[in-house]
C-alpha cells in the first residue's frame, strides 16, 4: 500500500537516509557532508506550513521525499519555489519520485506558488527524464555552475508552471482520438477487491485483470456470454473499453502514460458461450486501441486470447497485461 502525505518531524531519519544516499553518489547535489537526523528535523520544523515537504510511504516505509524552499528573497518571487526530490535506492524506477512531485505540486499550489524550478546535473539522466515526463521544461544550462570534489559541474535549469494544465504525449493522443479514461473502478455492491490494480517492480508494471468501464467508473454492459447474449462486435467494443479502463489505472499509478516504454504481454479472456470460437477477434478490440494510442513501436505486444466458462459479474471480457516503464 502506498500513501503520499506531508512530512512530519518523525520522518527525519528516513529523509536523512535517502538524502545522504544522494550526497554519497555525487550526482544529485553539491553537498558533500552527510546530513544528520537532527538537521533534517530542524529543517522540517523551520519550513512550517509555508514550504511543504512530502513523503511517499510504501508498506510502512518512507521511500521518497520532495520539498519546496525559497527561490529568492525579493517579494516579486514569492510564488516561485525551488524544489528537491529524492528516492531511496531500492525504490528508484517504481514511480516513487513522480508520486512525490505530483503531491508537491498540489501542496505548492495551495500555498500560492505558481512555479517550481530546480537545477539538475547535466549527467543525471534519470532525474532529467523524470522531470520531462511530468511536465517540466528544460530552460537552459548553467555552465561551470560550481565545483564538486574539485570538478566543475554544469546544471540544467528546469521549470514547471503549476497553474497550466499538463498533458503528456499519450494523453494528447487520447484527446485527438476522442477517448476519455474512466475513474477508478466502482465495483458492484458488496464486492471486495483487496489487491492493487497495478503493481510496479523495477521497470515492469504488472496489471491486474480489468473489464469494461462506463464513464462513471461502474462496470459497462452489455453483460452475458459472447455468442449467445452478446455479439462478437459488441464484445470487441467491450474490449476497447477494457483497454481504456486499464490505461486509467496505469495513469493513476504512474502519473503519466508517457512512462510506458513498451507493452510486453496481454492476456485476454472472453466469457464465451459453448461453441464460440472467435476469441481473437474479440480481444482485437483491446489490441487495436493500444496500437492506435501508442503506435507499433511501443504498443506492439505478445498476446493470448482464450474463452472461459464464466467471468465476474457476467462481464464479456477481462484482460490483464504487463508493460515496461521508464524511471
Amino acid at each position: 500500500m502506498q500513501v503520499v502525505r506531508l512530512a512530519r518531524v518523525e520522518d527525519a531519519e528516513a529523509i536523512a537516509r535517502i538524502y545522504n544516499q544522494g550526497i554519497e553518489e555525487r550526482i544529485a547535489t553539491f553537498e558533500t557532508e552527510p546530513r544528520s537526523v537532527e538537521q533534517i528535523a530542524s529543517d522540517v520544523r523551520e519550513a512550517g506550513d509555508r514550504y511543504p515537504r512530502v513523503v511517499v510511504v510504501r508498506d510502512g516505509q518512507v521511500i521518497a521525499w520532495a520539498s519546496v524552499h525559497a527561490y529568492r528573497a525579493r517579494d516579486c518571487y514569492r510564488g516561485v519555489g525551488e524544489h528537491s526530490v529524492y528516492s531511496d535506492r531500492g525504490a528508484r524506477g517504481t514511480g516513487a519520485g513522480a508520486a512525490a512531485l505530483d503531491a508537491l505540486f498540489l501542496e505548492a499550489r495551495q500555498r500560492g506558488f505558481w512555479k517550481l524550478v530546480s537545477r539538475i546535473f547535466v549527467e543525471n539522466g534519470p532525474s532529467r527524464a523524470l522531470h520531462r515526463k511530468i511536465g517540466f521544461r528544460e530552460v537552459g544550462i548553467y555552465r561551470r555552475h560550481a565545483q564538486l570534489d574539485g570538478e566543475w559541474k554544469d546544471c540544467v535549469i528546469v521549470e514547471r508552471l503549476l497553474n497550466e494544465p499538463q498533458r503528456g504525449r499519450i494523453e494528447q493522443r487520447l484527446g485527438e482520438l476522442g477517448l476519455e479514461l474512466p475513474p477508478a473502478i466502482r465495483p458492484p455492491a458488496g464486492a471486495r477487491l483487496p489487491f492493487a490494480s497495478v503493481r510496479v517492480r523495477g521497470t515492469r508494471a504488472l496489471i491486474a485483470g480489468h473489464g469494461p468501464q462506463a464513464p462513471d467508473g461502474s462496470l459497462a454492459g452489455p453483460f452475458g456470454k459472447v455468442g449467445a447474449d452478446i455479439s462478437a462486435e459488441q464484445a470487441y467494443n467491450a474490449a476497447r473499453l477494457t483497454a481504456l479502463s486499464m490505461l486509467g489505472s496505469l495513469q493513476r499509478e504512474l502519473g503519466s502514460l508517457d512512462r510506458i516504454s513498451a507493452w510486453l504481454r496481454v492476456f485476454g479472456m472472453v466469457n464465451a458461450a459453448p461453441g464460440f470460437r472467435e476469441e481473437p477477434r474479440v480481444i482485437n478490440g483491446f489490441s487495436d486501441l493500444i496500437l492506435e494510442v501508442f503506435g507499433p513501436e511501443v504498443g506492439q505486444h505478445a498476446r493470448s486470447a482464450i474463452g472461459v466458462a464464466e467471468l465476474p459479474w457476467s462481464i464479456p471480457v477481462e484482460v490483464e497485461a504487463e508493460v515496461e516503464i521508464d524511471d
